[in-house]
């Protein structure tokens, strides 16, 4: 798992094009291992916790449970 990490060591992956870099990274991880799984990356505002304006953020979302591809 070091290899796809190293190259990526810093890098934002809560901005757009990170979230986008993490999806790739994860896609490819599992594809090499032998499965088809279905990430994306998601862009929105996510409101602070204290209520203060939002944040332009991006999250990754993906068909894995608990890390792991399903079938």
């Amino acid at each position: 798992m070091a290899k796809y990490w190293t190259a990526h060591s810093g890098t934002d992956f809560c901005t757009e094009a990170g979230a986008k870099q993490l999806a790739a990274i994860i896609r490819t991880y599992w594809a090499e291992r032998g499965f088809v799984v279905d990430v994306f990356a998601i862009s929105g505002n996510i409101r602070s916790l204290a209520g203060r304006d939002a944040d332009p953020r991006a999250d990754v979302r993906s068909n894995l449970i608990n890390g792991r591809p399903h079938s």
